[in-house]
């Protein structure tokens, strides 16, 4: 199955639409939490030291949105929305990845766990024929009938009143 750090290149690269709803971030039939950790890790300086950290989808999908934005700018948008944001020195090879400009990176840890799918209903792309619903249509469709016909009544009562009084 398809990690989320994959599907979001992919969909990127082939310009699909990528849906935020619910707290979920959905490619099609997959969706991950907006907070699920990727296997991207976050870059650390010289003098930082800890476990790993990794970015989460939701910060990945922001810096794409947000892309066009000046660094500093990108940084503050994010602050605002409670988004962490991508570190600078992780942005350039970040984007290179993500954009299908280069096929793999070396920040990204194949050795890690990853989180697996969400699986989303297939969209619905017919008409509601349930009885219901049929039957709320027919009824909508008779008063409006039902509307124009008195439209229909009260323009030839006036015409009638008006032609005889000639």
């Amino acid at each position: 199955m398809a990690d989320c750090l994959s599907l979001l290149r992919q969909y990127n690269v082939q310009k699909k639409e990528i849906i935020e709803r619910d707290n979920l971030i959905i490619f099609d039939q997959l969706a991950w939490p907006k907070h699920v950790k990727t296997n991207y890790l976050v870059f650390k300086g010289a003098k930082e030291s800890g476990p790993k950290d990794y970015y989460m989808l939701e910060s990945l999908l922001f810096l794409l949105k947000n892309v066009a934005l000046s660094h500093p700018l990108y940084i503050q948008r994010a602050n605002t929305q409670k988004i962490p944001s991508v570190k600078l020195p992780d942005r350039k090879a970040l984007l290179a990845y993500l954009n299908g400009e280069t096929e793999a990176s070396s920040s990204i840890d194949k050795s890690v766990p990853l989180e697996m799918a969400i699986a989303t209903p297939a969209p619905k792309r017919h008409r509601d024929n349930t009885p219901d619903a049929m039957k709320k249509a027919k009824l909508e469709s008779k008063q409006i009938l039902e509307e124009k016909v008195k439209r229909l009544i009260a323009y030839a009562v006036v015409m009638v009143m008006y032609y005889s009084n000639g």
